[in-house]
C-alpha cells in the first residue's frame, strides 16, 4: 500500500489541514481511508449536531435572529448549516422583541405564556460595537450600499428595528436554500412589505458593474412571498409592491419562486416592470393571488430562460397574448408541468416534454351545441344526446403525460347522458397505447360537482361501473373517488368526514394552491 505523505504528519498538522476542507467535502475525505475517517470522526459528529440544531429557523422567537447573526460572524462551521429561514413579521422597536407563539397574530394579542421569550431588555445592547462596525462593513463591501442608506441602517439597528438585521443575515449566511416570508396580519389591514430592504439591495448589487453576489444571495434556490403555514391561522394577507418582487427574478441561482401575496402598484410609479426576457435561472414559477396587472404577469412569464413548472392561480382569462401562447412561445421544449387554469386545450399537444397537467377543463370537454330552432319550444322532441358534444381529449394531449387532472370552472350542467360519455371518453383515453406513460387520472374534483346527476352506480353493466373498471385496470385511480359514492355514509358526521378528509387529500391541487401549500418547515423545534 503506497503510503500518505498527509498520513505522516502529526495529528495536530492533519487537523490543521483538514481545517481547509471545505465542509460539503468532509464526508468524501472521511470514506477515503479508516486513518481520516478517525481523524474527522469529532468533526462529522459536531456538523451533524449543527445540522439538527441550526437547518430550519424562524423569527417567532426573539433572540433567532439577532443571535443568527452573530453566529454568521463568528462560527463559520454552523453557519454553514443554516438552510431554511420563516419570517413571520417584523419588530420595529425594542418594545416588539418578544414571542409570537404558533397562532398568535403579531400586533395583535400577546403569546401563549408558555412559549414567552421576553427579549426587549436585551436587544438594545445585545451587539458589541466591534459587531456593529462589522455589519457596516457588510453593508459596504457585501450589499454596496451608499453612505446614506448605510447611515439610515445603522440607526435602525441603534433602534432595533429587525429588518436590517434579516437582510444581513440573508447576505451572510453561505448556504441559505429557502426563505418564507409567511403571510399575517396588521389591525390596519395589511402588513409591512418584509422584503423591500431586500430587493433594493439586488437592484443595487445588479446595477454595479463588476459586483460579487454576498455568498447567502448567490446561494438562495427558492422564495416562498406570501405563503401560509400549519402554524398559522388561515385567512392571512400578505401585501407587497409589484415593483419590489421583480428584483427577484434577478438572483443568480433562484430556481423557485412562488408569489402568494397581494400586490400592489406604488402611487406615483410606473407599474411597468423592467425583467429582461429569458434572464433568470427561475425554473418553478407560481403566481397565485389577484392584484398583480396582465402585462406584469407576461413579464413574470417571459423572465426565467428555461421554465419547467407553472403555477398560476390569478385571473387572466383574456390576457392579450394569452397564457397559452406565452407558454408554447417560450417553453415547448423545457415545461414539464403545468398547474394553471385559462391555459386552453388546443396548447397542450405543442409542449413536447409535459409530464403533468393540474388543470384539464371539463368546460372545454363537453361544449354545449347550437340548439334547433323547430325543436326549441318542444324539449320532449329534443334527446339530451344533441344538446352537447364530447371532445376527444387524447387529440389535444402530448403522448408524454403520466399524470391528468379535471378542473371544472362552473357546475355539471348536462345529464346522466353526457357524463357517461364523459367517463366513457376518459377510459378510452387510459387504455390509448399512445399514452402508455398515463399513470393518474383525477375526477375528484369532477364528482364534487355531478352528485346530483341520476347515474346508475350500482349495476355492473351501466356505463359508469363499465368505465370505472377500465379506470382500475389502466392507471391509479384513488379510492376516495369511488368512496364519495358509498351510499353506507348515512349520518351527516360521517358524509362531512368523509368530505373533508377528500379535500384535504386535494386541498394542493388546486390551481392557486398547488406548490403553495402549507409549509410545515418551521414544525420542527420547541416554539
Amino acid at each position: 500500500m503506497t503510503s500518505s505523505r498527509l498520513l505522516a504528519l502529526p495529528a495536530e498538522l492533519v487537523a490543521l489541514v483538514v481545517e481547509f476542507v471545505p465542509v460539503e467535502d468532509l464526508p468524501s475525505l472521511a470514506i477515503s481511508c479508516k486513518a481520516l475517517h478517525g481523524h474527522l470522526t469529532d468533526d462529522l459528529k459536531l456538523h451533524a449536531h449543527y445540522h439538527d440544531l441550526y437547518s430550519i429557523q424562524h423569527d417567532r422567537m426573539p433572540s433567532t435572529i439577532p443571535s443568527l447573526l452573530r453566529l454568521a460572524t463568528t462560527d463559520s462551521k454552523a453557519a454553514w448549516h443554516v438552510r431554511t429561514l420563516d419570517f413571520w413579521g417584523e419588530r420595529a422597536d425594542a418594545s416588539e422583541w418578544v414571542s409570537w407563539s404558533p397562532k398568535h397574530v403579531p400586533y395583535e394579542e400577546p403569546p401563549r405564556s408558555e412559549l414567552l421569550e421576553d427579549f426587549t431588555q436585551q436587544i438594545g445592547s445585545f451587539f458589541a460595537a466591534g459587531e456593529l462596525e462589522e455589519f457596516e462593513c457588510s453593508m459596504r463591501d457585501h450589499l454596496h450600499l451608499p453612505p446614506d442608506i448605510i447611515t439610515t441602517w445603522n440607526t435602525d439597528l441603534l433602534l432595533s428595528f429587525d429588518k436590517p438585521m434579516k437582510l444581513l443575515l440573508l447576505a451572510m449566511l453561505p448556504q441559505i436554500k429557502w426563505v418564507n416570508f409567511i403571510a399575517n396580519w396588521l389591525p390596519n389591514g395589511y402588513n409591512i412589505d418584509h422584503i423591500t430592504y431586500m430587493c433594493d439591495a439586488i437592484c443595487r448589487i445588479h446595477e454595479r458593474p463588476g459586483a460579487k453576489w454576498p455568498p447567502g444571495f448567490a446561494s438562495l434556490q427558492r422564495i416562498d412571498v406570501g405563503t401560509s403555514s400549519i402554524l398559522r391561522e388561515s385567512g392571512y394577507e400578505y401585501y407587497c409592491a409589484q415593483e419590489h418582487v421583480a428584483p427577484l427574478f434577478l438572483l443568480p441561482n433562484l430556481q423557485v419562486l412562488n408569489i402568494a401575496a397581494k400586490l400592489f402598484g406604488i402611487p406615483g410609479v410606473s407599474h411597468q416592470l423592467d425583467i429582461p426576457e429569458g434572464s433568470s435561472s427561475i425554473e418553478e414559477l407560481g403566481i397565485v393571488k389577484p392584484g398583480i396587472r396582465a402585462y406584469n404577469v407576461e413579464k413574470f412569464l417571459r423572465a426565467p430562460a428555461r421554465l419547467k413548472k407553472k403555477v398560476l392561480g390569478v385571473g387572466v382569462e383574456g390576457m392579450q397574448p394569452s397564457l397559452g401562447q406565452i407558454l408554447v412561445e417560450r417553453y415547448t421544449d423545457t415545461l414539464v408541468e403545468i398547474k394553471a387554469e385559462h391555459v386552453g386545450l388546443q396548447y397542450l399537444a405543442q409542449f413536447k416534454n409535459l409530464r403533468i397537467c393540474e388543470s384539464v377543463a371539463v368546460d372545454e370537454l363537453v361544449i354545449k351545441k347550437p340548439r334547433d330552432s323547430q325543436h326549441e319550444d318542444d324539449p320532449a322532441q329534443l334527446d339530451e344526446g344533441d344538446h352537447f358534444q364530447v371532445v376527444d381529449l387524447p387529440d389535444f394531449l402530448p403522448t408524454t403525460m403520466k399524470k391528468i387532472r379535471l378542473h371544472i370552472w362552473h357546475d355539471w350542467q348536462y345529464g346522466p347522458k353526457a357524463l357517461e360519455e364523459f367517463i366513457t371518453m376518459l377510459a378510452d383515453l387510459v387504455e390509448n397505447t399512445r399514452f402508455f406513460e398515463l399513470q393518474e387520472v383525477c375526477i375528484w374534483e369532477l364528482l364534487q360537482n355531478i352528485k346530483k346527476v341520476d347515474i346508475d352506480v350500482v349495476s355492473s353493466s351501466s356505463p359508469w361501473n363499465q368505465a370505472m373498471c377500465q379506470f382500475q385496470r389502466c392507471v391509479e385511480l384513488h379510492d376516495h373517488v369511488q368512496d364519495s359514492w358509498d351510499e353506507e355514509l348515512d349520518s351527516d358526521e360521517e358524509v362531512w368526514s368523509a368530505e373533508e378528509t377528500y379535500a384535504r387529500q386535494h386541498e394542493n391541487l388546486h390551481p392557486a394552491l398547488t406548490g403553495l401549500g402549507e409549509i410545515e418547515t418551521d414544525c420542527l423545534g420547541e416554539g
